[in-house]
């Protein structure tokens, strides 16, 4: 059932120990490379960029499986809470972690890899990074390169997933209805899973982002990564609000409409404050009496159970999110002239090239 729902499992070992071991042996084995390809392994230890980069492959890693393992699982919850079939619930989410997916992201991750082809042309690049200390690219260098367009490779990932199941999300959310009467819904929240892919979420992303700033800070960094964040940032958020708008929507009118049931069950004007004396029944049947009973509690009950949801899940998400965006804009502010003048020129580079 794993493996059907991701086909990206094959490539990344679902299993923690698994994973975490080709986590390791990966981003170990891109630094050894590089230890082993440099001119001057002094000169490489020294480099803060080489330094934190086996850190940085892992956290994209750790990253992207987090998000993996966050949308597929509470996607399958919520799908099992509304009636869709099984089969016609997985159809999308096939296309989104499998070859469409990957090939969407190489797509996508193509411009910055060029912008970063760019950087390692640059005079900055070789002031900061290059080995050898003379204006020749030697393998290391392309081997950093090659690091880095891997890491946006992952992020396009992360941001393939998020788009895919916003659509998927809406589309089901929309189409389909809940399995079990409104009020067991509301008191169990089987909304809630939809709501918990972005909540969770937003913890992947304050941790990754926590990474990629000590990364900027040690390293320097370019605006693309402050742009990559923002990205992975804005399509979080993005991904979570018409989901929540539309559940809504979806239980507001189930509860209007079971409410307007129950309500047909009672004597006009019949509410738990004028409920009639028994004694005063007359000829009244028992029956119902105690219809119109269990009506009154039911409609009380929905009542005090309906509250607008998702709150606690939008709170989380701008509290865990404040932080990181705090500190990506007044890093961009102190350097915003520096930062503009780069941006346009990679744009004009890439634009070039394409």
């Amino acid at each position: 059932m794993h493996v059907s729902l991701a086909p990206i499992d094959k490539v990344l070992p679902r299993r923690p120990r698994y994973f975490l071991a080709f986590v390791v042996v990966l981003a170990l084995g891109c630094w050894i490379v590089g230890l082993v390809l440099s001119p001057n392994r002094e000169d490489l230890l020294a480099s803060p960029e080489w330094l934190i980069q086996p850190f940085y492959i892992a956290a994209h890693l750790i990253a992207l499986r987090m998000f993996l393992n966050i949308y597929t699982i509470n996607f399958r919850a919520g799908a099992l809470h509304l009636d869709v079939p099984f089969a016609q619930s997985i159809r999308g989410v096939r296309l989104i972690l499998g070859a469409p997916g990957l090939f969407v992201a190489l797509l996508l991750a193509v411009p910055f890899c060029l912008s970063d082809y760019s950087y390692l042309h640059s005079d900055r690049y070789a002031k900061l990074v290059k080995m050898g200390g003379d204006d020749v690219l030697r393998p290391v260098d392309y081997e950093l390169w090659g690091i880095w367009c891997m890491e946006w490779f992952l992020n396009a990932l992360m941001w393939v997933i998020l788009v895919g199941f916003l659509f998927k999300n809406c589309f089901i959310i929309r189409t389909y209805a809940f399995r079990m009467p409104i009020d067991v819904v509301l008191r169990e929240k089987h909304y809630k899973p939809f709501l918990q892919m972005s909540a969770q979420g937003a913890t992947v992303v304050l941790g990754f982002s926590v990474c990629t700033l000590v990364y900027v800070v040690l390293t320097g960094g370019e605006i693309s990564d402050y742009l990559g964040l923002a990205i992975t940032t804005s399509l979080l958020v993005v991904g979570f609000v018409p989901p929540w708008v539309m559940l809504n929507s979806k239980i507001d009118g189930a509860v209007r409409v079971a409410m307007s049931d129950l309500r047909q069950k009672l004597p006009e004007g019949l509410t738990a404050d004028s409920w009639p004396d028994p004694a005063a029944a007359g000829m009244v049947s028992l029956q119902r009496r105690l219809d119109e009973a269990l009506a009154l509690l039911r409609l009380s009950h929905l009542e005090s159970l309906y509250r607008a949801p998702g709150q606690s899940e939008a709170k989380a998400i701008a509290i865990r999110l404040f932080a990181p965006a705090a500190t990506a804009i007044w890093q961009l502010s102190q350097n915003w002239g520096v930062y503009l003048v780069k941006l346009e020129r990679a744009l004009h580079i890439v634009m070039g090239r394409l």
